[in-house]
């Protein structure tokens, strides 16, 4: 499947000269946010006594 849309890949779109686009960085920030969420979350729950409780 050849893709006439994409740019040829060359030296020039190395990653090393090429900088991410914003929308790009701010959609990685915002999975980063919702991954960190979810874990924190996640270890809540599974620490769900109360501070002040004693095992009797």
């Amino acid at each position: 499947m050849d893709d006439d849309r994409l740019p040829p890949i060359t030296d020039e779109t190395s990653s090393e000269t090429m900088s991410p686009h914003p929308a790009v960085l701010m959609i990685a920030r915002l999975l980063g946010r919702q991954m960190a969420r979810e874990a924190f979350e996640a270890r809540q729950a599974a620490n769900d006594n109360p501070s002040g409780d004693t095992n009797q």
